[in-house]
């Protein structure tokens, strides 16, 4: 799940909890708990918060109908992430007092969200009228929504609404990028990537949106039917990177701008983006492994093997190993260099293309062989050249046309 749509709540007590009827709760409760309940409220906002589960805990034990106290206990969980703790303390509360308030509406759908129950959270948020919500709570409800929505398997399921809500709401970029997330899931490449596109465009400066909108151009551009709508993704994709790296230019985003121009064959340009990203982060063998292959694209073999070496200095684990190997092969390979090719397939666990890169190697020796030969040829072929020259005088006799004959032949065998 895209936890990043849900929006964590403030450290301090959420303002939408403090509802007329929880006020009007506390000023029913015996003195002993109303004690307790005050200790919980003020460990809540200090943020000590086992020390306010504790205290709440205890209100609950004396005052087991108090909804408020469970409302409470439940805020609590889900600082906690207790998800499936803090959904039965929000269920007891609505079954105590049934109203769809969005003080215990809201935070129990997300630890429902949280505990993979998204179906459950749907049907808990259409309860709730976002019309009659304020600002804040029509965020929290909107992002929660599509956050349950783009949760439900299969996504076909929840793609219908999603498209409602973006409809209904146009300028609200977390549903478009919940609708991209779910069109995604759906293995709908095109779509999803014009869904985080209107997104990016809403928020803007959102890293978040720019990158989801990078990853799903990717993911289009790598199923496209054809060449050019193969390069079109992965120019939009170099856009919206360079926008990553103008508002945050950390490696990861030099690495995803350097992939970018990598799938639009701009190597040059990909070997700068992941030159960058080896200086942000000199101990991560990933940028050396990138900048090997767009020197690869260069068709650069020599340089290619140098920072691809760097990169296994760097201890990669055990998968980009594997994908590192079959790079070196591929620059070994470039350079004719086939046995060592082969040796890097076979540390690759390639045993095919190893295999081929051995019957490279033969064809070559043959093929040196042949040469050799023919230079011998040549070489006897001027000399006797030379000699007829040479005994010009002797044209006629028998030993000249023999002569003559050995070089007819040797022009017929040297090609």
């Amino acid at each position: 799940m895209l936890r990043s749509t849900i929006p964590s709540y403030p450290s301090a007590f959420p303002s939408f909890l403090l509802a007329p009827a929880l006020v009007l709760a506390l000023s029913l409760v015996p003195a002993p708990a109303a004690a307790d309940w005050t200790a919980g409220v003020e460990a809540f906002r200090a943020g000590d918060l086992q020390k306010a589960l504790t205290e709440l805990q205890e209100v609950t034990e004396q005052q087991p109908e108090f909804a408020g106290g469970h409302l409470m206990v439940g805020q609590v969980l889900v600082r906690l992430e207790r998800w499936s703790e803090a959904s039965s303390s929000f269920a007891r509360a609505y079954e105590i007092e049934p109203e769809a308030k969005p003080g215990l509406i809201l935070p129990w759908s997300r630890a429902l969200i949280e505990s993979d129950e998204p179906g459950k959270a749907v049907s808990l948020l259409d309860k709730l009228d976002p019309s009659g919500l304020d600002g804040t709570q029509k965020t929290h409800y909107y992002a929660l929504l599509s956050g349950a929505l783009m949760d439900m398997k299969p996504p076909a399921r929840s793609l219908e609404r999603l498209y409602q809500l973006a409809r209904s709401q146009p300028d609200n970029p977390v549903l478009w990028q919940a609708l991209g997330h779910a069109l995604a899931q759906a293995d709908r490449p095109d779509e999803a990537a014009d869904a985080f596109e209107k997104a990016l465009q809403l928020s803007s400066g959102s890293v978040d949106a720019a990158r989801r909108y990078v990853d799903a151009a990717f993911t289009a551009a790598r199923k496209a039917d054809d060449v050019e709508s193969r390069r079109e993704w992965y120019g939009r994709a170099v856009e919206a990177a360079e926008r990553l790296v103008a508002e945050e230019p950390t490696a990861d985003h030099w690495l995803l701008l350097g992939e970018a121009r990598l799938g639009a064959r701009q190597y040059r340009e990909a070997v700068g983006a992941f030159e960058k990203a080896a200086i942000k982060a000199p101990k991560d063998p990933l940028p050396d492994y990138y900048l090997g292959e767009a020197f690869l694209g260069l068709e650069d073999g020599d340089r290619a093997e140098l920072v691809l070496r760097d990169a296994l200095r760097k201890r990669p684990g055990p998968d980009l190993t594997l994908r590192i190997h079959t790079a070196l092969g591929r620059s070994h390979h470039l350079e004719k260099e086939y046995l060592q090719a082969a040796r890097e397939y076979r540390a690759a666990g390639d045993e095919e293309r190893a295999a081929l890169m051995e019957e490279y190697q033969k064809l070559a020796d043959e093929n040196d062989r042949i040469e050799r030969d023919r230079r011998l040829c040549q070489e006897r072929l001027a000399k006797l050249e030379e000699l007829m020259a040479d005994t010009r005088d002797l044209k006629g006799t028998r030993e000249w046309r023999e002569l003559e004959d050995d070089v007819e032949r040797l022009r017929a065998s040297c090609g």
